[in-house]
């Protein structure tokens, strides 16, 4: 069932207005030191590009809000010639610089405040917030409501089916109060915050930092000996904690960090609030970037409950995308009630006993032959696949026996390779014709051959449904989005689309994309 900025500069670097903004607070100053800031926002721009590419469309016109270097904007313009990219930021020093440095026929740069209405209602295909919305909230007295605003702003002026993208941090789940240990013997006990051991700059972050929880007053905690050796014990909460240790690397631009709040939401709040406003979650997920993990966590302090078992870092981000849906389309897929079938009606549970211990194992099957068909294309130097996107599954939220860790859920639409059920007997290459001109739209005339037949399982622990797969080279073609025949019992069936096949692997391998089938026949 379906449930329907950066800151601005000084006011003597350009021309600007004499009326006081919020974010002047984390004015750079110079052009050298926004040059610096600059380059780190830009180090991980890759991994930032790779996580939003597949679920933008290839076509049509795209903000990225808080554009900043303008860099991740230039690279997704660069991806989709026929996407026009607009950077948006409240600085006309970042929007001036970009606009000299980064220049394509598809893109431009403008000055505009996020959190308005910079565009026209329903006049976008696709908004971007990538380490911005925590802006908002900061520096409007960290209050959350200011970026639930924005985001009613932005969705506005998103078109039906058009696509809104959050990268940001996230609140971890866990207990409310943590130990943290931090060592005292890598740096110094009092000085300059470049000098300071680690347990020195979490009492200096305690005493200076300010946020929604605490926006009148030091962080509050308790100073305990730690079991770990040259180490400090701090008893405070793990949000606290997160805040600190997603930021003890940033010392040299300390005091501008220190005055940004960057978690603000769960991710089961960011979830709920995609939902109530009429979107479909396609992805929700914490991320770790890996380099971070390696580098700066691991190692690096201790983290565990008050009975002193182990807890896992905070996520280095969380990225959601949702889809703007038409009032009568799901938004998300819940299971209303149940019934116990005395014959099953689709899937079959079989029974095995292991030969050795007895035991018994029960997986689940699908009746006759599954084929997942990849068609495929090259135009212009890049390797397009054709895939279902927003295609509904609702066994993979749907059993309440098996519930996310964190207390949230998918919202069960998923992309996914074009499938179908077909009998076993039929001629492999007339069933995959078939199926593509039914469901995709694809003739026979475009099909240029059909690729050798690739086998593998589902999900060998729970379903026993080994699937046929075809690679179907089809003749180049221009952007394919077209809505899928509705073959299932529910409002719709997704879309059939393009997709850049290198920025699928890419949003696979930073943990982007649910579903591993697709990546599988890429």
């Amino acid at each position: 069932m379906a449930r329907s900025a950066l800151p601005r500069a000084r006011k003597n670097t350009m021309n600007q207005t004499e009326h006081a903004s919020p974010y002047d607070r984390q004015d750079r100053g110079s052009i050298a030191a926004y040059e610096a800031y600059f380059a780190g926002m830009d180090a991980s721009m890759q991994q930032k590009v790779a996580l939003t590419t597949a679920h933008f469309p290839t076509r049509g016109r795209v903000a990225d809000m808080g554009s900043g270097s303008g860099r991740g904007t230039y690279d997704l313009a660069c991806l989709y010639q026929g996407l026009e990219m607009i950077g948006v930021d409240i600085n006309p020093v970042s929007v001036a610089r970009a606009s000299e440095q980064y220049q394509r026929p598809n893109l431009r740069y403008v000055t505009g405040d996020i959190a308005e209405m910079v565009f026209d209602r329903e006049s976008l295909d696709g908004v971007l917030n990538s380490s911005v919305l925590h802006h908002v909230t900061s520096f409007n007295d960290y209050d959350v409501n200011q970026a639930l605003a924005a985001l009613d702003n932005q969705i506005a002026q998103l078109k039906p089916g058009g696509v809104i993208i959050i990268r940001d941090f996230v609140v971890p789940d866990g207990p409310d109060m943590v130990n943290l240990d931090l060592p005292q013997d890598d740096g110094t006990s009092h000085g300059d915050v470049t000098e300071l051991s680690t347990a020195a700059l979490f009492e200096r972050f305690a005493r200076d930092f300010r946020s929604s929880i605490n926006r009148d007053g030091p962080v509050r905690f308790a100073r305990l000996d730690s079991p770990w050796a040259k180490c400090m014990r701090f008893r405070v909460s793990l949000r606290t904690a997160a805040e600190f240790i997603l930021r003890k690397d940033y010392r040299t631009d300390w005091a501008a960090e220190l005055i940004e709040e960057y978690t603000y939401l769960s991710q089961s709040q960011f979830e709920e609030a995609f939902r109530q406003r009429g979107l479909r979650i396609v992805a929700s997920m914490p991320i770790w970037n890996p380099w971070i993990v390696q580098n700066r966590f691991e190692g690096k302090f201790y983290l565990t409950d008050l009975d002193e078992n182990p807890l896992p870092y905070p996520p280095t981000n969380y990225l959601i995308v949702g889809e703007k849906v038409a009032p009568s389309s799901g938004v998300e897929l819940i299971e209303r009630a149940s019934e116990e079938l005395q014959e099953p009606t689709f899937l079959r549970l079989r029974s095995y006993r292991h030969r050795d211990t007895g035991q018994v194992y029960d997986l689940v099957e699908r009746p006759n032959q599954t084929i997942d068909l990849v068609p495929w294309f090259k135009a212009n130097g890049q390797l397009f696949v054709i895939a279902k996107k927003d295609f509904p599954r609702p066994i993979l939220n749907g059993c309440a026996a098996h519930p996310r860790l964190d207390g949230s859920s998918l919202s069960g639409y998923i992309t996914e390779p074009i499938s179908a059920i077909v009998d076993p007997h039929e001629e492999p290459g007339a069933a995959a014709r078939r199926v593509l001109r039914e469901r995709a739209g694809i003739s026979a005339a475009e099909i240029v051959r059909l690729g050798p037949a690739l086998r593998y399982f589902t999900s060998p622990g729970g379903i026993d449904e080994r699937v046929i797969s075809y690679l179907v080279e089809i003749k180049p073609c221009g952007p394919i989005e077209v809505r899928s025949p509705n073959y299932t019992s529910f409002t719709d069936a997704g879309m059939v689309r393009d997709l850049d096949a290198h920025q699928v692997l890419r949003a696979c391998h930073v943990g982007g994309m649910f579903d591993a089938r697709l990546e599988i026949n890429i």
